[in-house]
C-alpha cells in the first residue's frame, strides 16, 4: 500500500463495500435454474422457492434455503464450475 492510501477508506471498502461477484459466481446463478429442475427430476418432486425463513419459537435461528421440498425439507443448490462434468445424482449429497 502507498503511503498516500487512505487507511480509513480501505477499511470501510473491506468492510461495507458490497461484493459484485465474479466468473466462480456468475456461473452458479446462471446454472442455479437448470440444476433445479434437474434435482426435481431425480427426486420426483416439486422444489417451492423459498427465501429468508426464521424459526417462529428462536428467531435468532434462521435459515435461506434456494426451495421447500414437502414442507418439511429445505433445499440449498450450489453450482460450482468445478462440477459442472458431474451428473445430478453424482451431485447431490
Amino acid at each position: 500500500m502507498r503511503e498516500s492510501t487512505s487507511r480509513d477508506k480501505i477499511a470501510k471498502e473491506l468492510l461495507f463495500e458490497a461484493f459484485n461477484g465474479n466468473a466462480v459466481t456468475r456461473y452458479g446463478i446462471q446454472h442455479k435454474d437448470m440444476a433445479k429442475k434437474q434435482l426435481e427430476k431425480v427426486i420426483e418432486k416439486n422444489i417451492i422457492n423459498a427465501d429468508l425463513i426464521v424459526d417462529h419459537e428462536l428467531s435468532f435461528l434462521a435459515a435461506s434455503p434456494y426451495g421447500i421440498v414437502d414442507n418439511n425439507a429445505l433445499v440449498k443448490i450450489k453450482c460450482s464450475a468445478s462440477a459442472k462434468s458431474m451428473s445430478p445424482e453424482d451431485g447431490i449429497t
